[in-house]
């Protein structure tokens, strides 16, 4: 299954094509496609991090209130690219958001990960906040 991850690497911002095909990654950027064997320790699939309770994680001050439901992606959803942890919501409840711009950081793999809205329209939920586990496709915010 292909992921596409976003990320900045010496200032600039890329956004790639990764799709895992037993020990090698294809990677696809730009109408160019590379492929890359892993190493012998990234073959085995990575064991799951225990969960930390949300309670546990402390809250920036400015941080939205999650919202208790767990939702289902939508057309107007910003989701995870992946599995990880929240760690920075850049937008709030009625703030205007452009398409392309960052609503979220999260960190996965040791990386963080910008996450930007696909579309343009106000927040009308923000469903998690720092510090929140999140898995692939789980939406984070609701734009409408």
């Amino acid at each position: 299954m292909k992921k596409n991850i976003k990320f900045e690497l010496a200032g600039k911002k890329y956004s790639v094509d990764v799709e895992r095909q037993g020990d090698s990654l294809t990677i696809e950027n730009e109408g160019k496609t590379i492929t890359v064997n892993l190493l012998e320790g990234e073959r085995k699939a990575p064991k799951p991090r225990p969960q930390v309770a949300a309670a546990a994680a402390p809250a920036a001050p400015s941080a939205p209130a999650p919202s208790a439901v767990t939702p289902t992606a939508g057309s107007g959803d910003v989701v995870a690219p992946m599995t990880g942890t929240i760690k920075e919501i850049k937008v709030s409840k009625g703030d205007k958001v452009s398409e392309s711009q960052l609503v979220v950081i999260m960190e996965a793999m040791k990386m963080d990960i910008e996450v930007f809205s696909p579309i343009s329209g106000t927040v009308v939920e923000v469903y998690l906040g720092p510090g929140s586990s999140v898995k692939e496709n789980q939406p984070v915010v609701k734009l409408a």
